[in-house]
């Protein structure tokens, strides 16, 4: 997992501005700019997200799993995705970019 992904998620869970958990996630996907999912998160929410993925919204695969993701967040219990609704267009265009060159997205 990069440093910027940490960063992104770090801001985030600092300024409140993610939703944890795919329920939350699936409610407030029209808020948001960038989408995290483990290795952890079921096939059906993957293939739901795929139907919202437009130029607004993106998804990113980690290589982690659920926990590590909890832990990335700050959080003692798992988490398999968090949407990011604010996030600085800068990092979200080097994150695409180090995506293509790795294929997460």
């Amino acid at each position: 997992m990069s440093k910027l992904i940490a960063k992104i998620v770090r801001n985030a869970i600092a300024s409140n501005s993610c939703k944890i958990g795919s329920r939350e996630v699936m409610k407030h996907i029209g808020n948001a700019k960038l989408i995290i999912c483990s290795r952890s998160v079921s096939k059906d929410v993957v293939e739901k997200l795929k139907s919202y993925e437009n130029s607004s919204t993106h998804i990113y695969y980690i290589d982690k799993n659920s926990m590590e993701l909890g832990r990335l967040c700050g959080k003692p219990f798992r988490i398999s995705i968090i949407s990011v609704e604010n996030v600085s267009k800068e990092d979200l265009d080097a994150l695409i970019a180090e995506a293509r060159n790795t294929k997460s997205i």
